[in-house]
């Protein structure tokens, strides 16, 4: 869907994975080339920019996607199985839905009755009033009539880092958490059964100026429910810099809430978290294009599956490692919950590794 009259699409970025030409095919059948802007695998967004100067094309605005109403009536635009501007309608039948694909945990999705099939995907979820509060991204393959949407407030945030960096640029938060479990709760004296007890705050950090402490029990977040450690990393995740968070904490018998501010990574605060998540320390390297390894954390999962100081650390995740500032932009695009693949050359021979997700 168009979403500024110069020319930027937002899709998902399903949609465009792999794609070498891409070309947007509009209401009055012109078909106009695009390129990708930026793409953002995690949350399943994608910008394109359509070529050509002084386009003034129609476009879509994005509405509030935080008050929307169990049952409210939406509309769903797209076309599925090649029917091209397929309208269907339906509800709003919940909202904060986590969904599990493949090996990645999506949060905070609308779900809609609005019929939604194979072609929908990047299409918008509209009110009655015609403003998009949601971007139909995907289905639930076992039933009828469950599909999902991302919400419009988390798409526009996303959309406006992918055009004026052409990636999101992930927030630093320092903090740490567990899964809050009865014993804890009884030790911690609280009567919270749900959230996460925090386990570390990294000084200095947003968090500490916050206020947050270790022992303190994390409940929501922006008001949404906390369940799970790996929910709320995947929230701390999505976090922009400049993104304010809004936690709900429980300290002993007293609640209160704190906002905390994510900030720009420093390049020390990069070296440190590849230090924890990777077990690594590198340094350019004299002989290729790549950085290499100059020390190996004992007991982490890099040791484990084997690095030594020497080796060649050619990429992180999909990005080239050819520069310790590249090996720093790969580590800061870490999300927390998620293993990390990382592409490794030991003489002649080169090696795909997944590394776990931290502990």
């Amino acid at each position: 869907m168009i979403v500024r009259p110069d020319g930027y699409v937002v899709t998902n970025a399903h949609v465009v994975a792999r794609g070498h030409k891409i070309t947007v095919l509009l209401a009055d059948e012109r078909e106009l080339e695009a390129r990708v802007v930026g793409t953002d695998e995690h949350s399943d967004l994608a910008v394109l920019r359509i070529d050509g100067d002084d386009l003034h094309l129609p476009h879509v605005s994005f509405g509030a996607s935080n008050d929307l109403l169990i049952g409210e009536t939406v509309i769903a635009i797209g076309n599925p199985f090649g029917f091209s501007h397929t309208v269907t309608t339906g509800v709003v039948s919940a909202s904060g839905r986590s969904l599990r694909l493949e090996d990645r945990t999506y949060f905070d999705f609308i779900q809609t009755d609005a019929s939604i099939n194979p072609g929908n995907s990047g299409g918008p979820l509209l009110n009655i009033q015609g403003d998009v509060i949601g971007i139909n991204t995907a289905i639930m393959g076992r039933a009828e009539n469950i599909g999902f949407a991302i919400p419009s407030a988390r798409a526009q945030q996303i959309t406006t880092e992918l055009i004026r960096h052409g990636e999101v640029r992930l927030g630093r938060v320092g903090l740490r958490v567990q899964d809050l479990t009865p014993d804890l709760a009884a030790g911690l004296g609280i009567r919270a059964t749900k959230g996460v007890v925090v386990r570390e705050v990294e000084p200095g950090g947003p968090a500490a100026v916050a206020g947050l402490e270790v022992g303190d029990v994390v409940v929501s977040v922006d008001g949404a429910t906390v369940r799970a450690r790996d929910e709320f990393d995947e929230r701390l995740a999505a976090a922009g810099v400049g993104s304010r968070l809004r936690l709900e904490v429980h300290r002993g018998s007293d609640i209160r809430e704190l906002q905390v501010v994510a900030t720009e990574y420093a390049e020390s605060d990069l070296d440190s978290l590849a230090w924890r998540r990777l077990g690594i320390g590198v340094r350019e390297s004299p002989r290729a294009r790549a950085v290499e390894l100059e020390r190996v954390r004992q007991g982490s999962h890099a040791a484990r599956a084997g690095l030594r100081p020497g080796d060649l650390l050619v990429a992180v995740g999909d990005t080239a490692t050819t520069s310790i500032a590249a090996f720093r932009r790969a580590v800061g695009n870490l999300r927390e919950p998620s293993p990390v693949s990382i592409t490794v050359q030991r003489g002649r021979r080169t090696y795909r590794l997944t590394l776990p997700a931290s502990d």
